[in-house]
């Protein structure tokens, strides 16, 4: 680090501080104290700069200094080494300690190992084009991080800028065969087939006849333009099952089709492993690409102008986190916010990110390298397009502006479209949304913030015909902005006042007709008239500024918004129709109300799509109940003008459920319903997790309960060596999966979004308990609302629709233990509902495998340890004779 100023590295860790002094890029002096010795500590600082992991870490010194009355300068700039591998390692995703390769055993080891890992980010930072650095250095004026940006781009050598971004080739257009060349089901064989390719190309292959059976029917779906639902159990290997057939239709045809998920995991694993793999195998060249919507994409002309403008609307919290995009915003090839693993989205990348309303299409300087327009060229000439459930619906609405027409589509996690359906159809405004988007308008904050406060600054520089009537408009809708915003305030107060607490948990109540507004109309008349005021004012203001290409698109993008904001407002408060289901929503713990609405059914939409599509492939695990697809069939809008085409295919896992399972349904506890079942749970967990010791997954339907069970044991757990964690309660469903992935034996407690779309395999996850049958709760305004409609055709809600959809869920959590061939556990239901109710059997007849009951605690430790000792084979000749002695 020869020609930067010494500087001392400093850790803390058990009651010790590690301090290490560098000079021209060499260890001078060490020191290791105990964190009370503040004298000895100052004194090796001596002013200098201070490099540690994070500014928690300084603050907690200075904290201490305080608390011992100890003031004055101690210290340098800090130089946070976590701030700057964020900035410089973009891609990484984690910057914890361990990650960045800092041992964490010892204090002065781990000041070492960062005083080591702060010179390798310089020396990275330093081969960076110096334009690049200069932006950084720009951007970092002001901040403690500015001198190490300067003094990267004094040592950096000359490198040729190509800050303007590059012109991406676009790929081949397409041009579909009339009519299509059918695939031979054999191909399909061929490849997945017994010593077929993917056994030949891939290691530890194993032929899997359920997968040929679902890759033969979606070859012949594609071949005669049908629509099949597939339910295929978990291990079948559905997506190349899907995957291998699409690939070779498309391929022969020179046609493409979208492939959409529900989860990111599942997408990731199509895009960047099973596609890769094919692609390698096949021998038949094809293009794939992954696309994402088009707020996810940075905008390369509104991040120009944030440059140009001086970063005069962003606060200084919002300077700190662009400093993490600059580096990233020059190297990514895609523009996909996602690929920057250490970048937490929030207002700053709202005001980043592509936006349909100020886009100024191929009249954009930008046009030529901008991300949407290179997402929309690679799904255009691509065979096979990725993308999720969201992106195809809001693609619908904006009339395929991203993904653009096409005739072939497969849906996986098929059980969730209806539900994402529901929720791009329906519409919703917030208090915060609303601030949100006059913020951008207009801010007064540490300084005059927001693209009126730019434009009137701009315009006051410059020479504009009409400027002065311009300026006058523009102080007009400031003092608008002001007004809507406190209508806003006013009306979702005055609302969220006149509904119940909700609590730690959250509320929602049905709104059923426009009386529920009555006490608070002034307030809403109010912010109607204010909305629609503004948007007239910008639509006025954008045709005074036509010559103005990029602050028009601007201006018409934030009328666009403000018309959207009245549109959704007028309708959430009308509640005008009666196909739809309205309601407000309170956030736990907030007294701010937000009001929803969404369609009471949404096939009628799916069987319009669907009409427009050739072929429709639907895959899950979990699509039929009790073995037939009815249910699914009436809610996904295959029942009516396409039941002509729909065809049916249920394949089972090729797994050994007889010697990897063992379903446990205790008969010994109370009823969810009757007094101390709460207090039961809590036994059976402690007792299971102190005697078993194996990784276990809970799964509730409340967080009330799991937030008691959770305080209940976590310290006596705590105590014996095991790792609770509780979603909601010690952080988000990530962490909680990863850490529950790598310390092995711990506890998790999951609600809603535990119960599908989680893959943790092998010994991390042994035991699965399902606290409760997950039905709905019936107060919920949509399920209320499905069951009125139903008893209104004289159909019995519970049976056709409760139950059914309890039973789905119920699957899929089941799901969530067996995930490979080798892993094994126990599934406890500790709901007796399953075994003592006319519906209960309908649950347990819904898994692939049997079940014991079990009549006391004891006797269910012992089976489980039993379980866990015994071979498999022994397991299967336990369950046969245990069958035949019960008759379950």
């Amino acid at each position: 680090m020869d020609g930067m100023r010494p500087f001392v590295c400093l850790h803390v860790l058990g009651g010790e501080v590690g301090a290490v002094l560098l000079e021209e890029g060499k260890v001078r002096d060490r020191l290791r104290v105990p964190s009370d010795a503040l004298p000895s500590l100052e004194a090796f600082v001596s002013g200098r700069p201070v490099v540690a992991h994070s500014w928690d870490l300084v603050r907690g010194i200075e904290d201490r200094r305080t608390r011992m009355g100890r003031f004055g300068a101690w210290r340098g700039p800090v130089w946070e080494v976590e701030a700057l591998a964020r900035t410089v390692r973009w891609w990484a995703g984690d910057y914890g300690l361990g990650a960045l390769g800092v041992r964490k055993d010892d204090v002065l080891s781990a000041a070492e190992g960062l005083a080591s890992v702060f010179s390798e980010l310089l020396d990275e930072l330093s081969s960076k084009e110096p334009k690049v650095l200069e932006r950084m250095a720009y951007v970092a004026h002001g901040t403690e991080l500015e001198e190490v940006f300067l003094e990267a781009l004094r040592r950096s050598a000359g490198f040729p800028s190509r800050i303007g971004g590059r012109k991406l080739e676009p790929p081949k257009a397409l041009s579909p065969r009339e009519p299509p060349e059918e695939v031979p089901e054999e191909a399909v064989e061929e490849v997945l087939g017994e010593g077929g390719v993917c056994s030949q190309r891939l290691s530890g292959y194993e032929h899997r006849p359920q997968q040929v059976l679902m890759a033969k029917a979606v070859c012949r779906a594609f071949n005669k333009g049908e629509v099949i639902l597939a339910e295929a159990g978990t291990g079948t290997g559905k997506s190349l099952a899907y995957l291998v057939p699409a690939v070779l239709w498309c391929a022969a045809n020179d046609d493409r089709t979208v492939v959409s998920t529900h989860t990111k995991n599942l997408q990731d694993q199509l895009f960047f492993k099973d596609i890769p793999f094919l692609r390698d195998a096949l021998g038949v060249p094809f293009r794939a690409a992954l696309v994402k919507g088009r707020g996810n994409y940075l905008c390369r002309r509104r991040w120009e102008r944030l440059f140009r403008d001086g970063l005069s609307e962003l606060s200084r919290q919002e300077r700190r986190l662009l400093l993490h995009l600059v580096l990233w915003a020059h190297e990514t090839e895609t523009g996909d916010i996602e690929e920057h693993a250490g970048f937490p989205r929030g207002e700053l990348w709202g005001k980043l990110c592509s936006e349909a309303g100020s886009c100024l299409g191929n009249g954009c300087p930008f046009y030529e390298v901008c991300f949407v327009t290179s997402a929309r060229r690679r799904a255009l000439g691509s065979h096979i397009v990725v993308v999720n459930h969201s992106l195809v619906f809001s693609d619908l609405a904006a009339e395929h502006s991203v993904l653009g027409d096409y005739r072939n589509v497969i849906f996986d996690e098929a059980h969730t479209l209806e539900k994402v359906a529901s929720q791009h159809l329906g519409r919703e405004l917030s208090p915060w949304r609303l601030r949100s988007a006059i913020s951008k308008l207009y801010e007064r904050g540490e300084a005059e913030s927001g693209m009126l406060a730019l434009l009137g600054a701009e315009l006051k520089a410059t020479d504009v015909p009409g400027r002065s009537a311009i300026l006058g408009k523009i102080e007009e809708l400031i003092v608008l902005c002001g007004e809507v915003r406190e209508a806003g305030e006013r009306f979702f107060g005055e609302l969220a006042e006149r509904l119940p607490d909700p609590g730690p948990y959250g509320a929602k109540v049905r709104i059923r007709d426009g009386r529920f507004f009555e006490e608070v109309l002034e307030h809403l008349e109010r912010l109607l008239c204010g909305l629609r005021s503004l948007y007239e004012g910008l639509n006025v203001l954008g045709g005074w500024l036509e010559e103005e290409k990029e602050w028009r698109a601007e201006i018409e993008g934030a009328r666009d918004a403000v018309g959207e904001l009245a549109e959704d407002l007028k309708f959430t408060t009308e509640v005008g129709r009666e196909d739809f289901v309205y309601w407000a929503e309170l956030p736990p713990g907030r007294k701010e109300v937000k009001l929803c609405s969404a369609p009471l059914d949404v096939a009628p939409f799916l069987e319009e799509f669907y009409g427009k599509m050739r072929t429709v492939v639907m895959t899950s695990a979990t699509l039929a109940v009790g073995g037939d697809f009815g249910y699914m069939i009436e809610r996904l809008g295959l029942g009516g003008s396409q039941a002509g085409r729909v065809r049916t295919l249920r394949v089972g896992s090729p797994f050994d459920y007889e010697s990897q399972v063992l379903v446990c349904v205790p008969t010994f506890l109370p009823s969810p319903k009757e007094e101390g079942y709460e207090e039961a749970v809590e036994e059976v967990l402690r007792t299971l997790t102190l005697e078993v010791r194996r990784g276990t997954l809970a799964l509730f339907t409340s967080h009330r309960m799991l937030r008691d069970v959770h305080g209940s044991l976590r310290e006596e757990l705590g105590d014996e060596g095991v790792l609770l964690l509780g979603q909601g309660l010690d952080g988000p469903r990530s962490f909680l999966a990863k850490r529950f992935r790598e310390e092995v034996g711990s506890v998790l407690l999951g609600t809603d979004s535990f119960w599908e779309g989680v893959d943790v395999p092998g010994e991390a996850l042994e035991v699965l308990v399902i606290v409760r049958l997950p039905f709905s709760v019936p107060t919920e305004p949509l399920v209320e609302a499905k069951c009125e409609r139903l008893r209104k055709e004289g159909r019995d809600p519970f049976w056709e629709y409760s139950l059914p959809e309890a039973v789905i869920k119920f699957r899929q959590g089941f799901g969530r233990l067996i995930r490979h061939r080798k892993d094994r556990g126990v599934v406890v239901v500790l709901d007796g509902r399953a075994v003592r109710s006319k519906y209960g059997r309908t649950f347990l007849d819904s898994l692939p495998v049997g079940f014991r009951k079990v009549r006391s605690l004891e006797e269910l430790v012992h089976l489980v340890r039993g379980w866990f000792e015994e071979g498999p084979d022994e397991r299967r000749r336990a369950k046969a004779l245990w069958a035949q002695a019960v008759g379950t």
